[in-house]
């Protein structure tokens, strides 16, 4: 009945996949707690980098730690931000391409803000990282 009511719960916040136990009810995956953990803690765009380092480390095993410190592609940036929730506007995707970039890293580049901006547009609910491989970044259109 808990994990019922936490998966009604998430399933409230918009663009928010909640991944689901295989049938015949097993328990979910770490990797999979780790992104419910991380996801349901964001409120800030830094928070949604943050998380996604983490369900990244968590993710891809023993050498998750370098998974959560490789440079993170602009569409990438949007696609978290709204696959967490949030407002996709200017500020938030500056801010959270700053997180991405890491302390001492030059502000972000007006490609890499129409990137993520794109990328956002383009998200298509079902988790994150549902919308990569769509075209979503890489190059502005005018």
């Amino acid at each position: 009945q808990q994990q019922l009511q936490q998966q009604q719960q998430q399933q409230q916040q918009p663009g928010v996949a909640v991944p689901q136990p295989p049938s015949g009810g097993a328990p979910p995956q770490p990797a999979a707690n780790v992104a419910k953990a991380a996801v349901a803690a964001v409120t800030t765009p830094e928070d949604a980098i943050r998380a996604l380092r983490d369900v990244a480390a968590a993710s891809s095993g023993p050498d998750g730690a370098a998974a959560s410190t490789e440079p993170m592609p602009p569409d990438v940036v949007g696609l978290a931000l709204r696959a967490t929730g949030l407002p996709a506007t200017s500020e938030n995707i500056k801010r959270a391409l700053r997180e991405a970039a890491g302390p001492g890293a030059p502000e972000p580049s007006m490609d890499d803000v129409v990137a993520a901006l794109e990328a956002a547009a383009n998200y298509q609910p079902g988790g994150l990282g549902a919308g990569l491989g769509t075209g979503a970044g890489g190059s502005a259109s005018a």
